[in-house]
């Protein structure tokens, strides 16, 4: 079934994450991770919050810990000084290669 080898997928790329060092991420940090790295342009908290239906605390908390990991950085907003965007960084760049890189493992280790 197509559902049983995408959850397959799924806990193998989990599995896989999870043993590399540094690499463990929640869902949300997954999810707030991928939101920056698949949009086009750097997004402000704000608009990250809206689309993942999370308060704006919880964005702030999650940024702080990707910041900290330097897989996303804050950037101030050249259209508003007060505020920043969440921009791309070399490092997460290659997380995010990495990640693509356990998934077509565990793609191909499935099907």
């Amino acid at each position: 079934m197509i559902a049983d080898s995408m959850l397959e997928i799924f806990h193998r790329t989990t599995v896989a994450m999870v043993r590399e060092e540094g690499r463990d991420l929640t869902a949300r940090q997954l999810a707030v991770f991928l939101t920056c790295y698949l949009s086009e342009k750097k997004l402000a908290p704000k608009v990250l919050a809206t689309d993942l239906k999370l308060n704006r605390a919880k964005v702030s908390a999650i940024v702080d810990r990707l910041e900290r990991l330097s897989l996303v950085q804050r950037d101030p907003d050249p259209s508003d000084g007060r505020s920043v965007l969440i921009a791309r960084t070399k490092k997460g760049t290659k997380f995010l290669r990495d990640l693509i890189a356990i998934l077509a493992q565990a793609r191909a280790e499935t099907l």
